[in-house]
This record gives structure tokens, C-alpha cells and sequence, in this order.
């Protein structure tokens, strides 16, 4: 499927290596840094930015922990972002290049064009007391790290509520040095062992946020992230979020002509099923939408998989319906709300 890229999925950056304290880390290494340190969401600065035609520069607001769709820095380029301790001295440099953007013309033809923007995340020195970004020896833009971290705290929803459809996250920011605070949420759905970016930056303490389009998990974590523009806090709080339990794909698809008389018909769904939730008189096949068909209902729990395969051969030329019934329920509590269906008709006999 051809896509357009968005600015938003525009920063990623095709990270080969990168270059560390006169050391080269192949990107294999620098994954194995992000897996040995998903909980310590302090160990990457993540840095988002465009250029114009004059080079002039802009950067999103600097921030600790790491954002997983994003790599390393290219290690080529005609930018470098250096880091720096308080005495002035280099910790590392980074040289990196803006990202590809791909159009897709009327006459659906591809070109690429240098999209000026970049995205990348670098491993995190606590002695880091500036960043810079050059091109050349020129300067283009730096920020200086200030002494206190901003503090943030979670309002709503509360510790271990349950929560479903849309809700109203609040939380507040503060910040000794008076810097500007901006705020991002991430979701876990396993306990923090990983996690994913559910807004850019905001710079209002509150969102009103549609939890439907969040996988539904008993043990989730919602996190605020605060930065003032290079110090990062987070605060966070367990909930158990629920939603309508989804259906991704079924086979036959929906109003398939010409199917086998000797099908396997399945339907994959968008989390785990309950333990007995699936069975004979929750899958069903009917002949003409009327008649219940005869079948072995089976379910594979690592593809989240169920299947129906008929007793017997089914009647040439004739329409039929497959129908999971409402209330069938996922490990995390969700519930299908209504009957799903689809349709086809079998092709002619052999």
C-alpha cells in the first residue's frame, strides 16, 4: 500500500550508525541499548526539527526517554549535534541528515524530496549540560540545560480506576527555573516493559483523550511526560482500560463469491479470548442466514485465531453466514456488544 508521509511520521530517521565518544555503534548495538533500557526511560534524548531553504533552524523542545519508532542518527550528513558537560568539553557528536519525503503524484508516479526535517534520539549522559546543532563549525542553534527538573502530577484519572471509551486526563506542571513546559502521554499495556507515544507535545495540562484508540489491557500504565525543554519528569498512574473487543480479518472475507464447499472459515481478533469464551454456540455458520450448520470450533491463542470448520460439505451455489455472538470476552474484560457477521456464497460443485 503506498502512503503519504506526514510530518508526523516524517521524523524517522533510516539510522545506520552513530558515533560515540570516538567509538561506532552499528544500529544492532544501539538496539540492544533501547531493549537493555526500556525501563530506564532516561537513557535517550529525543530530537525533532526542521530546516528552511536558509538553514534557519527549529526544534521541537528537548526531552528524555526515548521514542521506539525513532533510530539513531546517520552517521553522514552536513549537520552535527554535539553535546557538551559544564565545563564546555564534548561528551559526543552526532552527524546526521534530513529525511527523504516521498509524493505520490496525480498520475500515482513517486519522487522524493528532502523533506528538511529530522528526527532521532541519542543515548543520554547525565553530565550533558548543552546540546548543540551545527553545520560545519557553524552554530545553529543550542540549548542549555537549567538546574531543577519540572515536577508533575496526575489528577485524573485516579490509581487503579477502570476506564473506557473517552475520559478527561488532567494533571499539573510546575518549574523552579520558570521554564515553559510542554507535555506528551505515553501508554504502556504491559507494566512499563514497553511503551508507546500517544500525543505529540501539548502545552495545556489536561486532554480529553479517546482511550478506544488504546489496545485494552488489565495492567496498563498512562504516563505524563514533562519536559522544560531538556529536563524530564514523569508521572504515572495503573489503570485497567477496556473497549469493545475488535475483529480484525476473518476468512472468507465479507461477501466472497466462488468459496470452497470444503472451507476453513477463522476470524482474528484484536486481543486474547477468554478461556471458554469461544465455542460451538458462540461461532456459528448459517446456511441462507437461517440454518445452523454442524462444526469443529478450535482456537489458537499465540495468533489469537478461532476457526470453524464444517462437519460437512456445504451445498453448491448457496449463501451463508458466519456470526460471532455478542458476548464473547477477551482476557482484559472487553466484550463484543453485538453479533458480528459476514457473508459469502460457495462456488458450483466440482
Amino acid at each position: 500500500m503506498k502512503r503519504i508521509l506526514t510530518p508526523f511520521f516524517l521524523f524517522m530517521v533510516l539510522g545506520c550508525v552513530i558515533h560515540l565518544s570516538n567509538r561506532l555503534l552499528c544500529k544492532e548495538v544501539f538496539a540492544n541499548m533501547k531493549g537493555l533500557t526500556q525501563k530506564n526511560k532516561a537513557e535517550f534524548i529525543v530530537i525533532r526539527g526542521f530546516f528552511d531553504e536558509k538553514d534557519n533552524i527549529s526544534v521541537s523542545p528537548l526531552y528524555t526517554g526515548g521514542d521506539e519508532r525513532l533510530d539513531a542518527p546517520e552517521d553522514y550528513g552536513p549537520y552535527t549535534v554535539e553535546i557538551r558537560d559544564a565545563t564546555g568539553s564534548l561528551l559526543a557528536s552526532y552527524a546526521f541528515k534530513t529525511g527523504l519525503l516521498t509524493v505520490i503524484k496525480a498520475d500515482s508516479s513517486e519522487r522524493q524530496i528532502d523533506s528538511r526535517q529530522f528526527a532521532f534520539e541519542i543515548p543520554f549522559d547525565d553530565r550533558t549540560q548543552k546540546v548543540v546543532m551545527k553545520k560545519g563549525p557553524t552554530a545553529l542553534w543550542s540549548v542549555t540545560r537549567s538546574p531543577h527538573a519540572p515536577v508533575v502530577s496526575i489528577k485524573q484519572p485516579k490509581e487503579g480506576v477502570t476506564i473506557k471509551g473517552k475520559i478527561n486526563l488532567e494533571w499539573t506542571g510546575s518549574d523552579a527555573d520558570g521554564d515553559t513546559l510542554h507535555y506528551l502521554i505515553e501508554y504502556s499495556k504491559d507494566k512499563g516493559l514497553t511503551w508507546e507515544p500517544v500525543t505529540g507535545l501539548l502545552k495545556e495540562p489536561k486532554l480529553r483523550l479517546d482511550t478506544t484508540t488504546l489496545s485494552p489491557a488489565l495492567s496498563a500504565i498512562l504516563a505524563i511526560v514533562c519536559t522544560d525543554g531538556f529536563n524530564t519528569t514523569r508521572s504515572m498512574v495503573n489503570v485497567a482500560i477496556r473497549g469493545p473487543l475488535k475483529i480484525l480479518n476473518t476468512f472468507p472475507n465479507d461477501m466472497d463469491t466462488n468459496v470452497s464447499l470444503k472451507p476453513y472459515l477463522f476470524v482474528i481478533f484484536g486481543n486474547h479470548i477468554k478461556e471458554g469464551s469461544l465455542n460451538k454456540k458462540s461461532f456459528l455458520l448459517l446456511e441462507k442466514g437461517i440454518n445452523p450448520v454442524s462444526g469443529e470450533v478450535s482456537y489458537i491463542a499465540d495468533i489469537m485465531r478461532a476457526t470453524f470448520v464444517p462437519e460437512e460439505q456445504l451445498k453448491p451455489n448457496t449463501s451463508y453466514t458466519a456470526r460471532i455472538i455478542a458476548g464473547v470476552e477477551d482476557t482484559a474484560g472487553n466484550i463484543l456488544e453485538t453479533n458480528y457477521d459476514w457473508a459469502f456464497t460457495t462456488g458450483l460443485m466440482p
